[in-house]
Order: C-alpha cells, then sequence, then structure tokens
C-alpha cells in the first residue's frame, strides 16, 4: 500500500484523476488520511508512475512494513542471481525480506509475510522436482498471497505448474514471470537474456501494490 505524503499532494491527485480520466474500469489508490482514490484500471501504470515522487515506503494492509518470504532452488545460478535482485529491491523499498533454498525452509511452518515468492527452473520438461515438493508440503498457507519465477532453456516455461500447484493450496496469485536462458553462460550463471532487470523490476513492482 502506498502513502502520499502530504495533503496537498494528496488533493492536487485527486482533482488531477477526475479531471483526466472517465469514470469506468476503475481501480482503487488508498492514500491516507483521505479517502480512497478510484481511477481507470487502463490508465493506473500512467498514473502511478506521475505520483511516485509522492510514494514513502511500501506498507502492509495493516500498516507496518511490507514483509516478504523468498523460497527458491537454482542448480546453475540464474535463479539465485534472480532473487539476489529482487530480495535487493525490495529491500530499497524498505520492505522486510526473507530469503530461504528450499532446504531451509519448513512447508510446514512458513514465517508469516504478506507475500511469498517462490523461485525455480524448468528441468526434464517440468517443474525442478525439489520446488515441486516443497509446494506439495506446505500447509496452513490458504488465503496467502504469492508471485512465483521461474527459468526454463526449452520452448515452455513451467508457471503454470507452479500456479497449479499453490492453487490447490488456497493460496492467492500475486505476480508471476518467467526468464528464458540460453547460451554457453547459463551452466555459469550467467544465461539471462538482456533486459531481465526490467522484467523482475516490473515484476517487484506488482508484489508491492497488493
Amino acid at each position: 500500500m502506498n502513502i502520499v505524503k502530504s495533503d496537498s499532494n494528496q488533493k492536487y491527485v485527486r482533482k488531477f484523476l477526475y479531471k483526466k480520466f472517465s469514470r469506468n474500469c476503475f481501480r482503487t489508490i488508498y492514500c491516507q488520511p483521505l479517502s480512497p482514490i478510484i481511477i481507470p484500471q487502463r490508465c493506473f501504470k500512467y498514473v502511478e508512475s506521475l505520483y511516485y515522487l509522492f510514494i514513502r515506503e511500501p506498507k502492509s494492509p495493516f500498516g507496518e512494513l511490507m514483509k516478504y518470504v523468498i523460497v527458491h532452488w537454482s542448480r546453475f545460478g540464474n535463479g539465485k542471481k534472480l532473487v539476489d535482485y529482487l530480495a535487493g529491491k525490495l529491500k530499497e523499498k524498505k520492505g522486510e525480506t526473507q530469503l530461504f533454498k528450499t532446504d531451509e525452509a519448513d512447508p510446514a511452518a512458513m514465517p508469516e509475510a504478506d507475500v511469498y515468492v517462490f523461485s525455480a527452473p524448468t528441468e526434464v520438461m517440468n517443474l525442478q522436482k525439489n520446488m515441486r515438493k516443497f509446494m506439495k508440503k506446505l500447509k496452513g498457507m490458504e488465503g496467502k498471497k504469492y508471485g512465483i519465477i521461474n527459468t526454463y532453456g526449452m520452448k515452455k516455461n513451467r508457471l503454470d505448474k507452479m500456479e497449479k500447484l499453490l492453487s490447490k493450496k488456497k493460496m492467492v496469485k500475486v505476480a508471476g514471470v518467467e526468464f528464458h536462458v540460453e547460451g554457453d553462460g547459463v551452466q555459469t550463471g550467467n544465461g539471462l537474456m538482456k533486459g531481465w532487470e526490467g522484467k523482475l523490476d516490473e515484476f517487484a513492482g506488482k508484489l508491492e501494490h497488493i
């Protein structure tokens, strides 16, 4: 949740929104202490970029700093590079971030968080087995929000497999992103294609606006 810094800034943004856009396909931005601002969904990213300068740190629905738990598995380091970058971005926004490998976290007793992120590669035409097993063992995650990251070297990613496993746990998807890896650098952790940082920045932004 984003908090606009001052009453004067809030009033300016509210006036701009209602004047600029027609009232259809609404989306709500919560600003304190004023009432929510409602804008068209199609204009959200444009408006968001306009008032970015007024935003403080990300907030949870309870007014505290957003808490993130990232669980990952990486064979060659491409996925590790992604989650390290993501954790850094979330921390820049003052989010509290915990990072675990699949063998470092207990799927039956996950730490409390506003958003959980799961990252793993595709191997042998399926989601990597350690992450599959981890997701299947998750308990007490009903209604929890999540984001998913998948790296793959063939033609098809396995975001759908990740989503299917987590939907069985009645978790709520916030965002998903895939990264194709290729070339001689794959086995040294340098197989991510150009522009991966921008894709991950967009993914991180979606995790902030739950």
